[in-house]
């Protein structure tokens, strides 16, 4: 009987070291070099909404210049050759920053006069905007003389009485206008016009 008692004592023994052995072997240890990655938290700066609420926002960004304009109007230059009224028809073409291409055809009974150029917006403030201008063309006088010119014409953009007139500006212009000689006995002219008209952006 005590020959089977030690024989069961020393089997479970047995046991019991063999399943340590098997849970000793299952074991992985990872050792740490010096190219193993190890795991970095990376926190994001937080974004930023600056407070623009104080912002000064340019008077070009609250009405931008059109980049379209056709006008109409007439006028009248005190020492032409012929005298007469004159009236004309005008379109720019923005280039970009109140920059403009110009094109005028001025008529009067007699005569017309085509002229291209460019013109410049020096200043906006609120419906107004002034802007300077200088061209050169010809004259459909006999015979064809060349003509240039120079001015300043201060715009209105009706909107100011109505929001239906948005776009529909009128205006005045104060203008320089040159001729070459059209006879030897005539001389070459410079003469000041003063026109008003209307015009449409787009």
């Amino acid at each position: 009987m005590r020959f089977f008692r030690a024989l069961l004592l020393a089997a479970s023994a047995a046991c019991a070291a063999l399943a340590q052995d098997t849970l000793t072997s299952r074991a992985v240890t990872v050792p740490m070099t010096a190219n193993t990655p190890v795991p970095v938290a990376v926190t994001a700066p937080a974004l930023v909404n600056p407070d623009v609420s104080g912002a000064t926002v340019p008077e070009w960004a609250q009405n931008p210049y059109p980049s379209y304009f056709l006008s109409f109007g007439g006028g009248y230059t005190r020492n032409a050759q012929p005298q007469a009224a004159a009236g004309f028809v005008s379109a720019a073409i923005g280039l970009g920053g109140g920059n403009y291409s110009i094109t005028t055809i001025d008529m009067t009974s007699l005569t017309s006069t085509i002229r291209t150029g460019f013109g410049k917006v020096l200043a906006q403030s609120g419906n107004f905007i002034l802007l300077a201008r200088v061209d050169a063309g010809i004259s459909t006088v006999n015979p064809v003389i060349g003509s240039f010119s120079g001015g300043g014409i201060l715009m209105y953009n009706l909107k100011g009485f109505s929001s239906k007139l948005d776009g529909i500006y009128t205006f005045g212009e104060v203008r320089i206008l040159g001729a070459t000689a059209t006879t030897v006995t005539v001389p070459n002219q410079v003469t000041p016009g003063l026109y008003f008209g209307f015009g449409k952006s787009f």
